[in-house]
């Protein structure tokens, strides 16, 4: 790095970036899940400006990803991780748009594409009925929105009808024929992977310091028992159903919101019920970067990221889906799964 006026950083306290362009780097990692949600989050750091906090760079530390920065103070900082193909791709390139375009035509024309095909590119199946209920990713208030991945996307491909798709993802048929009843229908959102990390207990991790730093830590140090321990025996040991309180909303003196885990101790309770409230992580999530029914059955690997206007996001289509009423009589109703 000599020759090139750089030095590596060591120190992550208070670490800020100026927002300029100038402060992209080469991004690399070593293969493991923190290291490329770290890597992506500090991308998203340097390009809009803003701080690094001493839990995330700790975080990013033991992800193996790195920091190097020009050796003059009013330079802006250059990031330093690994390159790697599974990197998602540019959604400024023509590969990024090129894959989404793809993508668009074999689901309308009904010709199935491979896995390799769709890599770098994840999914989610939205429904609505005007415009404006597609506006985000995940419609409604929650902070994140559960997609599929490009192995999801590929098998998408592969169906015959589109009421088929609404049963692989583990979508709930007698919910969704209600749905198209009341007039709404379906879509699904496809876009580079860049924004999205797997399901998995390090992914969510990595997106609740993205979307809320000021609890982060006290999700941070709950982690292991998260792993260790079920759904069930964590609402067990808190002494109340979670998705009851989850309906009764903020009303509820149980329910444990963003403002409110930042006033309390951060129990392991109080971190799993938050997760749930506020990031979907129901009672089916497993720490697998799958998606699980209801009966069990492991489904197709599935990301998170935030849920954010589709405007913001490179390379976003939405591609409107054939569901119609009399589609749902052909098929017989599975397990409800962990998202409608």
């Amino acid at each position: 790095l000599k020759p090139f006026g750089l030095k590596v950083c060591s120190c992550w306290d208070d670490l800020r970036f100026s927002g300029s362009s100038d402060a992209i780097g080469i991004a690399c990692w070593d293969g493991q899940t923190r290291c490329r949600s770290s890597a992506r989050r500090l991308i998203r750091v340097a390009r809009n400006g803003g701080a690094l906090s001493r839990v995330q760079g700790s975080a990013c530390v033991a992800g193996g990803v790195r920091l190097a920065g020009l050796a003059s103070p009013v330079a802006p900082p250059l990031l330093l991780m690994p390159g790697s193909d599974n990197l998602a791709a540019d959604p400024t390139s023509g590969v990024g748009r090129d894959a989404v375009a793809r993508f668009a035509e074999s689901l309308q024309t009904g010709q199935a594409l491979s896995p390799e095909a769709c890599e770098g590119l994840v999914g989610r199946i939205c429904r609505g009925k005007v415009e404006d209920d597609f506006r985000r990713l995940s419609f409604g208030p929650a902070r994140v929105a559960w997609v599929m991945s490009s192995v999801g996307l590929a098998r998408v491909t592969s169906l015959t009808q589109h009421v088929e798709i609404l049963r692989l993802v583990g979508f709930n048929l007698t919910h969704c024929k209600a749905a198209v009843m009341d007039g709404q229908h379906f879509r699904v959102g496809v876009f580079p992977s860049g924004c999205a990390v797997q399901a998995s207990w390090e992914g969510v991790v990595s997106i609740v310091e993205q979307c809320t730093p000021t609890i982060a830590q006290k999700v941070c140090r709950r982690e292991s028992e998260l792993r260790l321990m079920s759904f069930a025996q964590i609402q067990q040991q808190a002494g109340f159903d979670f998705t009851s309180v989850k309906d009764n909303g903020p009303n509820d003196p149980r329910y444990v919101s963003l403002s409110r885990l930042e006033e309390t101790d951060g129990t392991l309770a109080e971190v799993r019920a938050f997760l749930w409230n506020e990031f979907n992580v129901t009672e089916l999530f497993d720490g697998s970067g799958h998606a699980r029914c209801g009966d069990g059955d492991r489904g197709v690997p599935e990301y998170v990221a935030p849920n954010v206007n589709v405007a913001e996001i490179e390379g976003f289509r939405w591609i409107p889906l054939r569901v119609s009423a009399e589609d749902f009589e052909k098929l017989t109703e599975p397990s409800q799964s962990s998202e409608d």
